[in-house]
């Protein structure tokens, strides 16, 4: 899948409110999330340019803002920095004045009064973000939990996909993370690995590993992003068109096992087998012409175990990979309890 260029069409939020009054709860998480990743990106570089404290200004909101600005005027005060702080002062009546006048101060201050100010600025950030654990699951963080246990994904995986989604769907996010900072390209990657808490190695084994068997990411030497096939998805993990991308559920009833021509013995040893419900998946391989009845026994064997099911079906659009993704999330499903049982009915060559 091709990405689009940047600006045109790939921004699914184009929101840039700050006030955290008011504020839907998936946009405050975008928000915090953004925030930590800030954080860490400035105390390890030192970076307080135009853009961060731009990003800054949208994550605190005006109040968050207005204080580091009242912050920056009181150490300017002290130092006796009489013309900065006069210049600087007009951005506490025009908060859009922020983020060019701050970094302009930034720039010109002395190295101790620079580094109390970014600590300051960090510390706002994340204390911003702690507010995570009191305000209950936004619909964002219940999808990626959704898309995490599909996919059984580690919480690593998960992270880096989280930060692909909201740079391709949050217009301050990727401003600042992928226009600014190039966080998906090489050349930005200590970037990337700063805000996520990563080494070198451990994102070069997600970049190969899962995300790129099943292409959730699409990656080449220079840079890499998250498949536009997944977006959807994960913006409605229980929604019917996503459901339906990799499996659906199977009704109860069908033809009986005993009007197909399996012999009873083995139909009651295979329903011995998943009645047992060992610790490890058990597999069966039903085979046979078209038209058969190796889709209407297993639908079958469903009903007479009296469990929730799902299928992947001939017709649906997958292709080689995509159907890897619907195998495996059809697995994990089934293994982590949301169903027992779960078949496709096509031959795919993987």
């Amino acid at each position: 899948m091709k990405r689009m260029p940047k600006g045109r069409g790939r921004r699914r939020n184009r929101s840039g409110a700050g006030s955290s009054s008011g504020v839907e709860k998936s946009e405050r998480f975008v928000m915090d999330k953004c925030s930590i990743w800030a954080s860490r990106i400035i105390r390890r570089f030192d970076i307080l340019d135009d853009e961060t404290l731009t990003l800054v200004k949208w994550a605190l909101g005006p109040a968050g803002t207005n204080e580091i600005a009242s912050f920056i005027t009181t150490e300017l005060m002290m130092r006796d920095e009489d013309e900065l702080e006069e210049w600087f002062e007009k951005c506490l009546d025009d908060p859009d004045e922020f983020a060019e006048r701050g970094a302009h101060v930034l720039a010109r201050i002395g190295k101790g009064a620079r580094s109390k100010i970014q600590r300051r600025i960090c510390d706002a950030l994340e204390e911003g973000a702690k507010r995570l654990d009191h305000r209950g699951r936004s619909a964002t963080e219940k999808n990626f939990h959704a898309f995490q246990e599909m996919f059984a994904l580690t919480e690593q995986e998960t992270e880096l996909c989280l930060f692909l989604f909201l740079i391709s769907a949050w217009s301050a996010a990727e401003r600042y993370f992928d226009d600014h900072l190039d966080c998906t390209k090489l050349s930005g990657r200590k970037y990337l690995l700063a805000a996520l808490k990563m080494g070198e190695s451990q994102l070069d084994e997600i970049l190969n590993g899962k995300l790129a068997e099943i292409e959730i990411i699409e990656s080449s030497f220079f840079s890499f992003s998250l498949n536009d096939e997944y977006m959807h998805f994960i913006q409605r993990p229980s929604g019917p068109v996503a459901h339906k991308e990799f499996f659906l559920d199977v009704e109860p009833g069908g033809i009986p096992l005993g009007h197909h021509f399996v012999p009873e013995e083995e139909t009651k040893h295979v329903l011995q087998l998943f009645r047992a419900r060992p610790k490890t998946s058990t597999h069966i391989l039903l085979y046979g012409e078209p038209g058969s009845g190796k889709s209407s026994y297993a639908r079958g064997l469903a009903s007479a175990l009296g469990l929730p099911a799902y299928e992947i079906v001939k017709g649906m659009r997958k292709q080689r990979l995509q159907a890897k993704a619907a195998i495996l999330a059809c697995l994990n499903m089934t293994n982590s309890g949301k169903a027992r049982w779960s078949w496709w009915t096509r031959r795919i060559d993987l």
